[in-house]
């Protein structure tokens, strides 16, 4: 449904029918607009420079955003759109919300300033077990590791300690293969234990840790502070950024109870929301909406598609992720029209089932 969108905007007419069929059918949708990291033009270290490359959204665009979301919406803090949600606006714009996931540095020296200029409020999601190094969470330390392996051994990978690893010498020694089966003894360990196992991976695989545990990527303590203090609303994005869907019940508390009380004791605020680290459909159905209020919050954000219509979603907000494209395309996202098609191809899904 997607594709078909892509494949019709660069018709004008049919883009502005697409448009007003999206604005109807998403009624009183209050949409939640997501972004992780910018790609900053001056990027200074190594780190930075591959946090570059799985940017969706640059710098520029992200301005530019910032230029057309007040003229569509009313932009509030994801607790006060969770609160407010199924309401109209006093001007009839749609409240909306503005988040950031995993809280990277580029939200301070980047994002903040031009927020700020924009008089646009937002909420920035921390992954609390990052903070004390500002170091990268595991999904991208991972596929950094493997941008340095193939680095240091002059774009090869080194096959002998591959196949020793996987258990698997001549066949299965494929850079494809060893990073599968190192997520999955990722997602299979305790959250505390990533750190260390990551580590002792680069180690046997020939790359010094310290080239995956690059500092100053994702914000400090001090620096998630001065945020605060800029009127940011900060939420919770676990301890260990672990996928939910593989976690037992103890975890998943030990994760949502200790990132929340980490940042209350430490900021001094309230916490009202939790952003579950990929978000996806399993990790959202291991999120019930009892399990995240017992653990003390008032709202929960998904990476699902889709509407939010009324108060009942507050425990599985639907979120649309900003991207460098095309102003028609953008324009359609405001619209609501790629929600509109995964809510269809859900439907048309369950009906052929």
């Amino acid at each position: 449904m997607t594709g078909m969108i892509d494949s019709l905007v660069s018709f004008p007419p049919v883009r502005l029918a697409l448009g007003g069929i999206a604005r109807i059918a998403a009624g009183n949708h209050s949409p939640v607009f997501t972004v992780h990291n910018l790609c900053v033009p001056d990027a200074s270290t190594p780190g930075q420079r591959f946090l570059n490359r799985w940017s969706d959204l640059d710098a520029r665009t992200f301005s530019a955003c910032l230029e057309e979301l007040p003229r569509r919406f009313r932009l509030v803090t994801c607790s006060e759109l969770a609160r407010r949600l199924g309401e109209a606006s006093m001007d009839k714009r749609p409240f909306a919300a503005l988040t950031f996931d995993d809280a990277y540095r580029d939200f301070l020296t980047h994002a903040l300033p031009a927020l700020k200029q924009a008089g646009i409020p937002a909420t920035l999601f921390a992954v609390t077990g990052l903070l004390e190094t500002g170091e990268l969470p595991w999904p991208l330390k991972l596929h950094l590791l493997a941008e340095r392996i193939a680095a240091r051994n002059g774009g090869t990978w080194p096959g002998e300690v591959m196949g020793e690893m996987l258990d698997a010498p001549g066949e299965g020694r494929t850079p494809q293969a060893l990073a599968d089966f190192l997520e999955q003894e990722i997602v299979r360990s305790r959250p505390e234990q990533i750190r260390p196992l990551l580590s002792n991976w680069a180690h046997r695989l020939g790359v010094d840790p310290a080239e995956i545990n690059e500092p100053g990527l994702t914000l400090t303590w001090e620096e998630l502070d001065e945020v605060r203090n800029a009127g940011i609303e900060i939420g919770s994005h676990s301890v260990h950024h672990p996928w939910f869907g593989l976690l037992d019940d103890a975890a998943k508390l030990n994760e949502l109870e200790g990132s929340r009380r980490a940042l209350e004791n430490r900021l001094g605020i309230r916490v009202e929301g939790f952003c579950i680290p990929r978000g996806g459909l399993q990790d959202a159905a291991a999120c019930g909406a009892e399990l995240v209020a017992a653990a003390g919050y008032r709202y929960l954000c998904t990476s699902l598609h889709g509407f939010n219509r009324d108060a009942g979603q507050r425990m599985g907000l639907r979120r649309t992720p900003l991207r460098t494209e095309n102003p028609a395309r953008f324009q359609l996202r405001l619209d609501g029209a790629f929600e509109l098609a995964h809510e269809l191809r859900h439907r048309w899904g369950a009906k052929g089932n």
